[in-house]
């Protein structure tokens, strides 16, 4: 299954359903399950998933574009949905550095990279 939140949203409802809880308890659960995965994602929620996911409709089948710097150390990319056609905006902060060390040199990052190359980069060293 495509849709992570769909799928923990099913096995949350199976769960509940094999349980001894009285038939209109499990109802009222399996409702509550339904109800959190057709509202959209909170922020919260959003970041857990890395951004990997649209907070709609909880699709992997999403468009991000390269990040674009907006001041105060802040940036932002433009994201789509091709299975709901939602859009919303990825936000990123600055929140520290991380050496970059090839060959014993450190290496100075490219400033005409964007943020999605550098995070690339940082993550394989």
């Amino acid at each position: 299954m495509s849709n992570p939140r769909l799928k923990q949203a099913i096995e949350q409802m199976l769960a509940v359903i094999d349980t001894r809880l009285p038939p209109a308890a499990k109802v009222e659960r399996v409702q509550e399950v339904l109800q959190r995965v057709s509202e959209p994602m909170v922020q919260d929620e959003f970041v857990r998933y890395d951004g990997k996911l649209c907070p709609i409709c909880g699709s992997k089948n999403i468009k991000q574009q390269a990040p674009v710097f907006t001041g105060n150390y802040e940036a932002s990319a433009l994201s789509s949905c091709h299975d709901c056609q939602a859009r919303w905006n990825e936000l990123y902060g600055l929140r520290g550095y991380t050496p970059l060390y090839e060959h014993d040199h450190a290496l100075t990052p490219n400033p005409h990279q964007s943020l999605r190359q550098l995070l690339e980069c940082i993550e394989k060293s």
